[in-house]
């Protein structure tokens, strides 16, 4: 259901792409909450392959995960061709990391 709401909201918002700090001042409350929404659900999609689709790979593969970290895991993957590019998924997870880090919407811009 993420990835389907995921896949859904890069239509609704590419009218508002790309931003820039005066697009992102006149946005409409409406529309931050649609990219509030949209960045959430691209984090919880890659929280969810790092921590269940790939739990499940490693099991049926018998691969013993514990004590892994998710970096680690995720190299795993590369072996039984669960993933196409691991060095892709590094790139997803970066993403990931920078909207989570920087509380993206609530720190983007200084108060005017």
């Amino acid at each position: 259901m993420v990835a389907r709401r995921l896949a859904r909201s890069p239509r609704e918002l590419a009218a508002d792409f790309p931003l820039s700090p005066a697009t992102v001042r006149a946005l409409p409350p409406e529309v931050e909450d649609d990219l509030d929404a949209f960045l959430k659900r691209y984090e919880r999609l890659v929280n969810a392959t790092q921590d269940e689709l790939f739990k499940v790979v490693a099991i049926v593969g018998g691969e013993d995960i514990r004590g892994l970290a998710r970096r680690e895991v995720a190299e795993l993957m590369g072996r039984p061709g669960a993933l196409r590019s691991v060095a892709s998924f590094r790139v997803l997870v970066a993403i990931r990391n920078r909207i989570a880090v920087r509380g993206y919407l609530e720190h983007r811009l200084p108060a005017v």
